[in-house]
């Protein structure tokens, strides 16, 4: 297959129901500036058009203070659009009318960030960009804090809620769990945030200082970069927002098929949609697939054949383990590689995730690590703004790290000069 009008952006590793999604990108756009929208997912690498960059350098660089507030109202709009769909939902068609609302300002960001490195290093300024508002992660590890302080005043050891002596603080922490339950949810996978999530965090709860305060740019460039990195953060909770909503219904309509949950997500939307679809295709693509740009639509390659063509895509690509600084600091600490979000359980106290990319998805585990490392991102990457709202030494750009690095190893992660070095294998 001919990648040279392609660019390699990341890999998220998710099902096809939530790969599949991804061609509403562009069909919202606010604003025609010739973004094609089509993407190539292959074994949870994602590639976009070249022209589609092209395209959003020269949005960028027009941009003015008029733009940046459309901008920063569309994402404002995309999420109430979006939640409002869900929440007077009627069946599963509602679920890509929400999809399609808060696809376009989800992508968008990604775009804009390359143009906005090469400005903000052209112009030799290094401020930490910072989201225009906290990400929802932060208020409910920031809630949590609040809560855990509470626990430990009165010294409470135990795990269940109702065993919580104090009836205020019982009631205060069942609302903070209601009010956070979309916090896990991402791509179709996990589990909504409970009760029992609250209280193992809580076991295993170290100081953390959080940075809550709304940054103040003056330079335009640096209030895009922040606006961007808001909005691309905000975007992908409001998806968790949508699939909390959705649960249900979703859970229905894989009862009606005769199938589980963990194996409907693993549908195309419309054969989710119209029932129409083969078993033996979903045991295949949970091996890997490949979804290409077919007309209008895409075309599905999956299992073996998948997999080599998958390879074939990223031959070339050397491992390294060099990055960029994201968040200062020099730690030490055993490696834990993060692949999906079931793979957060393995994560404890003082370990460092390594992972081709963080999500909001990944929030149980950023009050317990030391560092975190990425094989990608930038200033508006989901790793880059947790890691400065949490105070994490951070390096992003790693490329290929998750192959370079075991479970286990012991590794330092020197995140003032963007270098990781391992001390010690895993036995």
């Amino acid at each position: 297959m001919d990648m040279g009008k392609w660019a390699y952006c990341g890999r998220w590793l998710q099902p096809t129901l939530n790969a599949g999604l991804c061609d509403f990108f562009a069909r919202t756009m606010p604003f025609d500036i010739g973004i094609k929208g089509r993407i190539i997912c292959s074994d949870g690498r994602f590639f976009l058009l070249k022209k589609d960059f092209a395209a959003a350098e020269k949005y960028f660089k027009r941009i003015d203070e008029k733009k940046l507030s459309a901008l920063v109202d569309w994402f404002k709009q995309s999420h109430e659009k979006a939640l409002k769909i869900a929440s007077e939902a009627k069946d599963l068609n509602d679920l890509g009318r929400s999809y399609e609302i808060i696809m376009s300002p989800w992508w968008f960001p990604f775009l804009l960030e390359r143009p906005m490195e090469d400005s903000l290093k052209k112009l030799k300024i290094k401020a930490e960009v910072l989201p225009l508002y906290p990400s929802v992660v932060l208020c409910q590890q920031a809630e949590a804090a609040k809560l855990f302080s509470g626990l430990k005043k009165i010294k409470f050891k135990g795990k269940k809620l109702a065993d919580v002596p104090d009836l205020r603080l019982r009631k205060r922490i069942a609302t903070h769990i209601k009010k956070f339950r979309f916090c896990g949810m991402h791509h179709f996978v996990g589990e909504p945030y409970s009760e029992n999530k609250f209280f193992s965090n809580y076991v295993s709860d170290h100081d953390i200082k959080l940075r809550l305060a709304r940054p103040k740019y003056q330079n335009l460039y640096l209030r895009v970069a922040s606006a961007c990195a808001w909005g691309r953060t905000f975007m992908a909770e409001t998806s968790g927002m949508i699939q909390l909503r959705f649960r249900p219904m979703l859970e229905r309509r894989a009862k009606e098929l005769g199938i589980s949950f963990d194996d409907m997500v693993w549908l195309m939307y419309d054969e989710m949609i119209s029932g129409k679809f083969s078993r033996k295709v979903i045991s295949e693509r949970k091996k890997a697939y490949v979804m290409v740009p077919k007309g209008d639509g895409y075309s599905i390659i999956s299992g073996e054949a998948a997999k080599k063509l998958a390879d074939s895509m990223v031959l070339g690509e050397k491992a390294s383990l060099k990055g960029l600084p994201a968040f200062p600091g020099v730690v030490k600490g055993k490696a834990k590689i993060v692949l999906n979000p079931g793979d957060i359980n393995k994560i404890r106290k003082g370990d460092i995730l390594v992972a081709p990319e963080t999500t909001p998805d990944f929030f149980p585990a950023f009050s317990k690590v030391m560092a975190i490392v990425t094989e990608i991102g930038g200033v508006t990457s989901h790793a880059a703004i947790i890691a400065r709202e949490f105070r994490i030494p951070c390096i992003i750009g790693a490329k290929n790290i998750t192959s370079s690095i075991n479970d286990g190893d012991l590794i330092e992660v020197d995140a003032i000069n963007g270098k990781i070095r391992i001390i010690k294998k895993a036995s």
